[in-house]
């Protein structure tokens, strides 16, 4: 949308296609609750950085934003800058390939193959629609449910189970958290210990620690001087990250993840790592 918006306003003639049904991207519900979004989730950053420049956040938007109303925006942005008809729902690209000085475009609608010609492509195609499974031995042999996040909808599918959760991510991090509300045990399987911090460092949101200034700051300073100015910030939850098990020996200088309650849990006891 935004690449579409941008050339539009340099005066290219634009053409988008959409491999689904409707536009939003990972920010939809979908019928089948597949490919998108857990129902629970929210954005990691807050309106006032994650949206677009020349369109701010309205002021009854949530600071950190829900799928619905990400969706929304986006939709809003569609019509703002009369992109709706340059965008062709249910056309999946099949086939990119250069003939002569135009790129051939293949594009499956509804079982009907259609062809056009153009002067240049840009991929946007997002980093998040296909999952990463890692190979498990013995995996195959497993009786119970196996599923990645895009999989994932609701916690009611927990209920009275013993759950494992693989990888220390974002999604991760919430699933553990909503699992532990009502599966019979949840492990939390994590590869290093990284910086999971709640959405507010006092008044701020905590995304701000990670922005290029922050990085630059935790860059001139110690590991413990950088834990001590957390401490000072939300000493309750700081404790509670030292009694998980969890707390990192160093600044992790990239993405901060955040989760309100994935180290609560963990100290608590009702996730084990």
């Amino acid at each position: 949308v935004a690449a579409a918006k941008c050339l539009q306003d340099d005066g290219f003639e634009v053409s988008v296609f959409e491999k689904t049904d409707r536009i939003g991207g990972t920010y939809v519900f979908r019928d089948d609750f597949k490919g998108g979004p857990y129902k629970s989730l929210t954005m990691q950053s807050s309106k006032y950085t994650f949206l677009y420049s020349d369109q701010p956040a309205t002021e009854d938007m949530d600071i950190f934003p829900t799928v619905d109303q990400i969706n929304n925006y986006l939709h809003n942005y569609v019509a703002k800058h009369n992109l709706g008809e340059r965008i062709y729902l249910n056309h999946e690209v099949v086939e990119v390939s250069k003939d002569n000085q135009t790129w051939k475009i293949v594009a499956n609608n509804s079982g009907v193959k259609n062809t056009r010609y153009f002067e240049a492509v840009i991929l946007c195609t997002g980093s998040y629609w296909k999952p990463k499974v890692p190979k498990i031995e013995g995996l195959e042999n497993f009786n119970g449910t196996v599923l990645t996040a895009n999989n994932y909808h609701a916690n009611s599918i927990f209920k009275n189970q013993r759950v494992l959760v693989v990888g220390g991510g974002v999604s991760g991090s919430d699933i553990a958290s909503e699992a532990a509300d009502t599966a019979q045990a949840v492990y939390f399987s994590t590869r290093k210990r990284t910086w999971i911090l709640p959405s507010f460092l006092g008044f701020v949101p905590s995304e701000l620690t990670a922005s290029y200034v922050g990085r630059v700051v935790n860059a001139g300073i110690e590991a413990e001087e950088f834990r001590q100015n957390l401490v000072r910030a939300i000493p309750q939850y700081m404790e509670m990250y030292q009694k998980s098990g969890l707390l990192p020996e160093g600044i992790h200088n990239n993405a901060i993840g955040t989760s309100e309650d994935l180290i609560p849990k963990v100290a608590s006891g009702s996730i084990k790592v």
